[in-house]
Formats: C-alpha cells, structure tokens, sequence
C-alpha cells in the first residue's frame, strides 16, 4: 500500500531526478514488470516494489522486518502521473518511477537519521509550501482563463478585424548602400567616408526612380533585378511576390502597407537594411473558425496576465530601503 504522504514527494522526486546523479555503489532495488504493452497490466498489479522499504517500518530501526517492501500498484503511480502530467511518455514514465523510488529510498534514510524533526526542515517545508501554492493558484488561474465564452471570442473578433485582414503582397527591396571594390591605391579616411556616402546617396536616388516605375505599372520582378544590379549584387534577388501576410507577420514599420487598397504602391519605407516598396493585391478577412482557436489563445493569455496582476496587487509590499539600498563601491585610492 501506498503511504499517504507520497503524493508530496512525487514533486520534489521529479526535480531531484532531474537534477542530482545516483550515488556510488549498487544502484536501489527496483522491481518493474515488463508487460508487451501497458495496458495489459490489471489496475491492482504491481508495478513498482522497492524491497528493503516498508510501509510501516518496525519501532527497533535496527531489525529489518521479514519480506519488508512498498508496492504500487498500476492504478495508484498512474493517479500520480496524473497529477504531475497526464500524457506523459513512456520512456519517461519509466524514469519517473526510478527516480521516485530513489527520492521514497534516500528519504526513508533521511527519516532514520532524525532530519525531518527541527526548525530548519520545519522552515524549508514552509518555503516549499509557499512555492507549491504559487504554482497551484498559477494552474487554477489558467483553468479559469480557458473558459472562454463563444460571445467573448466574436466579440474580439469584431473589435479587432483589421488583425484577422489577409494581403497579398509583392516586395522591392532596395540595399542602403552599392557595394564598392576595394580602390587600387590607398585613401584617406575622408575620401573612404565620401565613397561610402556616395554609394549611398546612388541607392536613396534608385528606390525613388523604382518607386515611380512601379506606380506606373512596371513589373515589380524586373525592378528588383534592376535594383540589385545597380547595387553591384551579384546574388540572386528573392522573389518579389510574397506569401499572404497579415499585420502580426509584417515588421512594425511596414504595418502601414496594410491600409493601402488593392493595386496601390506604398511609399519608399526605409529600414536600416535599406530601402522597401510593396504592391498590394488581392485582400480578404480570414473567417472566424479560422482564427478560433488563435483568439482564444490570445484571451487566456490575457486574463492570465490580468487576474494574476489582481492577485498580486491584493496586497502592498513595503521595503526599508535604507538596508536593502546597496552602497556604490568606495573608489580606488
């Protein structure tokens, strides 16, 4: 039979296993049925025996009782995984029973040698008390912010359709700057700043020409081609004609390309990288069963945000500055 206050240590098992190798010597005898498959094992057999560990240790700690062990059956580890994490893998079902069975050993060792009794074992399980309620309010929170009505998820889908608005997009991109061959003879750092402005004031003047080629009809494809080859790019230009985007997808300096109708070029748009043109096409509003799930994904993030703020703000927090302010370092004589 199981104890009843192993559920508590199935947590710190988990981290333990994680974090801490097994010591020297012989490893802690874990016993474990080896089925074809998992579901073949009836719900009362056992699945784990640690032989040497009883459930009810004998009053004289010195004798150990006759076949003493601790078994826990299929039901009652999976009713622990459960708790921890229900679809957890086999592969790591089976690594969570070794490194349980070897947390239940070291802490039965802990027990003998009187270290659970004290003020300071007292004071560490009120810390891993605190931690463990932050982290079950933190679950109850997220249980609370997944119950999303249908009505809220139209609602945001209303309030927000310019979100949801999809564009076909055609790119040109213009570099900042041509790229210059090395001079044949040495130059000052005066005429090197010069070439350098000069190489970009070239490519400034080549996305306003191609910006005008492009209102007027010319093909977006045959510009950018155009524009690498003034800039002296050897490479191959990406593709102009782009994949459907939306205003998430888009750099926050190119948003703006999205209030354009369908046909119109935006204005030159200058980035650090260089110089940007967009022709917009075809528009649409993605349907709401399409972007379902998304928004609601994006409500429960928020009202996790939002109810955990609530929580924290339940209560003012007030510091003695004058012992927690850190001093500046004395200087050096």
């Amino acid at each position: 039979m199981m104890r009843s206050g192993l559920i508590c240590l199935l947590l710190a098992a988990l981290a333990w296993g994680q974090s801490t190798s097994s010591p020297s010597g012989a490893p802690p005898q874990v016993v474990e049925t080896k089925p074809p498959a998992a579901t073949q094992v009836a719900p009362d057999a056992a699945v784990i025996t640690i032989r040497g560990l009883c459930d009810h240790p004998p009053a004289d700690k010195t004798t150990a009782a006759p076949g003493c062990s601790t078994v826990f059956t299929r039901a009652q580890f999976e009713a622990l995984v459960g708790l921890i994490q229900p679809n957890l893998p086999p592969a790591q079902r089976k690594q969570l029973a070794t490194n349980y069975a070897n947390a239940l050993i070291l802490a039965e060792q802990a027990r003998q040698m009187g270290l659970d009794k004290g003020p300071r074992f007292e004071e560490l399980v009120k810390l891993q008390r605190l931690g463990l309620l932050r982290q079950l309010l933190s679950q109850a929170l997220e249980e609370k912010a997944s119950q999303i009505p249908d009505k809220d998820i139209a609602d945001y889908y209303t309030e927000n359709s310019s979100a949801y608005e999809e564009v076909e997009l055609e790119r040109l991109y213009i570099p900042r700057a041509q790229q210059l061959e090395a001079p044949k003879e040495k130059i000052t750092p005066e005429e090197t700043q010069k070439r350098q402005l000069d190489a970009q004031a070239v490519m400034k003047k080549e996305a306003a020409d191609l910006r005008a080629r492009a209102a007027a009809g010319e093909d977006i494809a045959k510009l950018q081609e155009e524009a690498y080859k003034t800039a002296g790019f050897k490479i191959a230009p990406s593709p102009a004609k782009m994949e459907k985007h939306r205003r998430s997808s888009l750099p926050p300096a190119q948003v703006s390309v999205m209030e354009l109708k369908s046909g119109e070029i935006s204005p030159v748009i200058e980035d650090v990288n260089g110089y940007f043109i967009y022709k917009v096409g075809e528009k649409n509003m993605l349907p709401l069963d399409q972007v379902r799930s998304e928004i609601s994904n994006t409500l429960r993030t928020q009202r996790v945000q939002q109810y955990m703020r609530a929580a924290e703000q339940s209560a003012t927090t007030t510091l003695n500055e004058e012992y927690f302010t850190v001093p500046p370092p004395s200087a050096a004589p």
